[in-house]
């Protein structure tokens, strides 16, 4: 029977009860058990997530529900779900995988505002945060009004179909703009993710051999550990990205076929990526609760240290040479007037110049 012949006939293409099985328990696994631990764990472990993060972590477990919902109703391995129940897992499927992709980039743009080693702008602001987070549902839930408002006043345009483990859009040049959106909006949105992966890695090991590098065990994050954490992440998210962008093109531009089946294997493991990517996240995005040094004040501490060849320059400098005669003690004076006067906002790992160091009263 034809796709769009009746509203109460589904058009099956299921893999077998077997392949639909395990295909459940990856999704069920990793979206509604594994990231839920995840989330929780934040909370014991007294960890405040920044809600980007958060944000990110929760769109998975809202795409594991919707492809879920077939099983939940009791529709998982019937042939022909109802109607009403298939355009809703379309429906929530798509509004997730739009939470995911705005997500993301809410997620890279947070750190691109926080990280100390790309950006040396105030790191907290509540109206950015409020945006990051609102933006990703607010620009969903309107596609979704969309899509319902057209498969509502054209029931013919929008048809649905039981595909091989969940329920799809049926192809066709009617449902062309929908079967085609998503995956682009997906593909743009980590091409933005990786280009900004790749430029805050590009800053943070520039930066990092700058300060000669042998210093990474002692440029610490407020929870102890070194940045080379955080730099394999930036890594990983970045083959996270182009796969992401590969698997969306093969959604947008290739007819269903064997190619499709791969895509739909490789986005069922992501919930269980993001968990593994994300268990030992670096506090970057994140803050201990309880009293630690931040970020900027670690940074600040262990710089005495990786500006000692400034020091020196400034001792051989006939700016300095009236002033202080021993480098010793100008190190002395540069790290109290450092620590101790200089403002947050100056703290991004240069040294002060000739003027400025003038300007601080001495100790």
């Amino acid at each position: 029977m034809a796709a769009g012949s009746s509203r109460a006939d589904i058009v099956d293409y299921r893999v077998s009860p077997a392949l639909e099985t395990v295909y459940l328990s990856v999704v069920i696994g990793g979206g509604q058990i594994l990231i839920p631990v995840l989330l929780i764990l934040s909370c014991i472990r007294g960890f405040s997530r920044h809600p980007s993060l958060l944000q990110f972590l929760a769109s998975w477990l809202w795409y594991s529900v919707a492809t879920s919902l077939l099983l939940y109703t009791g529709n998982g391995y019937q042939n022909n779900p109802p109607h009403g129940i298939c355009f809703a897992q379309v429906a929530l499927q798509q509004a997730g995988l739009l939470i995911i992709s705005f997500s993301a980039i809410a997620l890279m743009l947070q750190l691109f505002f926080t990280l100390p080693t790309v950006s040396t702008s105030k790191p907290f602001s509540k109206a950015r945060d409020f945006l990051l987070v609102s933006m990703p549902y607010i620009l969903s839930l309107l596609y979704v009004g969309i899509f319902c408002g057209v498969a509502a006043r054209a029931p013919d345009y929008m048809t649905v179909e039981r595909g091989r483990f969940t329920c799809r859009i049926s192809d066709g040049k009617a449902a062309n703009f929908f079967n085609k959106f998503v995956p682009a909006i997906i593909s743009s949105s980590m091409i933005i993710c990786l280009c900004m992966s790749i430029y805050m890695l590009h800053k943070t090991v520039k930066r990092l051999f700058g300060m000669n590098w042998s210093l990474k065990d002692g440029l610490q994050s407020s929870s102890g550990r070194s940045w080379l954490p955080i730099l394999t992440r930036f890594a990983v998210f970045g083959l996270y990205a182009v796969l992401c962008i590969v698997a969306s093109l093969i959604m947008a531009f290739t007819p269903q076929g064997p190619a499709h089946e791969i895509v739909d294997w490789y986005t069922v493991t992501l919930p269980l990526a993001a968990f593994f990517i994300f268990v030992p996240w670096p506090s970057c995005g994140c803050k201990r609760e309880h009293k630690e040094k931040s970020v900027s004040e670690t940074v600040t501490h262990n710089l005495p240290m990786m500006m000692q060849s400034s020091v020196e320059t400034l001792v051989n400098s006939a700016a300095y040479k009236g002033h202080v005669q021993e480098p010793s003690s100008l190190s002395k004076e540069f790290e109290y007037r450092y620590h101790y006067v200089r403002k947050p906002h100056q703290n991004d790992g240069s040294a002060p110049t000739a003027a400025e160091f003038e300007e601080l009263p001495p100790r």
